[in-house]
This record gives structure tokens, C-alpha cells and sequence, in this order.
């Protein structure tokens, strides 16, 4: 299980040459680990189709700011659609944070713990397919949320997050 969720973690984050070099070799790894049914691997199916589109890593990076950062629509913070600005975002990063380095993680520095991409990094570090899987059952609802606000504005990031979905369902 570690793979697909790395996998996915790293299909989120920025764009790297290393991720643009693997994407060849992401399909078969996923399913050579067997836990995604057909339904999740045409998921995955169609963002690689949109991730290979690109001739270029400055083209696909381009695009991925445009998306995220650039634009307002949507982002990969999950606290973002649990608390928006409150205080209560704050301790919840504490808390979060004190949860990955519980389980030995340290977050790369200057990212916040509630990205997406550094959450299923956690959720694959997890000993089990069991208990993997409760991680990613905690975010169910924000995972919700987000596919309905990516899906409304038609984000090609949604497939990966419609596929962590259905996994946490």
C-alpha cells in the first residue's frame, strides 16, 4: 500500500524531473501493488493522461502553478476546508504535525502538514493496509469536499482526488 499512496503523494506535489522521468513506470508499479479495483485505476488512468500531455517539466510546472497557486479555486490544504482562517487552524497544524513525528515523519521544511501530498506520505508510512486506510478514512470529508470544488471547475487534479475517494470509502 506504501507505493500507491507515495505514488499519488508525489502525482500532487510539484512536478519534479524525477516524477516527469517515472511517469512511464507509475502505471505498472500501482498495479503491480493490486489494491486499486478498475473503477480507481481509470482514475489514475486519466490524470496520467493529462500529466503526459505536457513536452516539457517547465510546461508542467507552469501549469500546476497556474492551478494551485495562481489561482484561488482550489488548493491541496485540507484545514483550508475544515477551518478556512480560524484560530483553531493553528492547533490543529500543532496537533497534526506531533501526529507525523509520532510516526517518524518529518514534512520537508516550509511545508505546512496539512498539504495533501505530505498527508499521504503519513497515510503510506502507516504498518498496515488497515491502518493506512483509517488515516485516510480521517479526511474522508474534506476529501469530499475538495473532489466536489475540483469537480465544479473542472480540475485535472480531481481524478486523484475523487481516486483517494474512493479508497477512504
Amino acid at each position: 500500500m506504501n507505493k500507491t499512496y507515495n505514488i499519488i503523494a508525489l502525482l500532487l506535489d510539484y512536478p519534479s524531473q524525477e516524477m516527469k522521468d517515472a511517469l512511464p513506470s507509475v502505471l505498472p508499479t500501482v498495479l503491480e501493488e493490486g489494491i486499486l479495483q478498475e473503477q480507481q485505476v481509470g482514475l489514475l488512468q486519466k490524470f496520467m493522461d493529462y500529466a503526459t500531455t505536457f513536452p516539457t517539466l517547465r510546461d508542467w510546472q507552469s501549469a500546476y502553478t497556474e492551478l494551485f497557486d495562481t489561482a484561488s479555486k482550489a488548493n491541496l490544504y485540507l484545514f483550508d476546508f475544515v477551518y478556512g482562517t480560524s484560530r483553531d487552524r493553528g492547533q490543529a497544524m500543532v496537533d497534526l504535525q506531533e501526529e507525523y513525528l509520532k510516526a517518524g515523519l518529518l514534512p520537508k521544511e516550509g511545508e505546512l502538514p496539512d498539504y495533501l501530498p505530505v498527508f499521504l506520505e503519513y497515510v503510506a508510512a502507516k504498518d498496515s493496509p488497515e491502518k493506512a486506510l483509517e488515516a485516510l478514512q480521517d479526511i474522508n470529508i474534506v476529501l469530499t469536499k475538495m473532489q466536489e470544488l475540483f469537480a465544479k471547475h473542472e480540475h485535472p487534479y480531481e481524478p486523484l482526488i475523487q481516486l483517494l475517494l474512493t479508497l477512504s470509502n
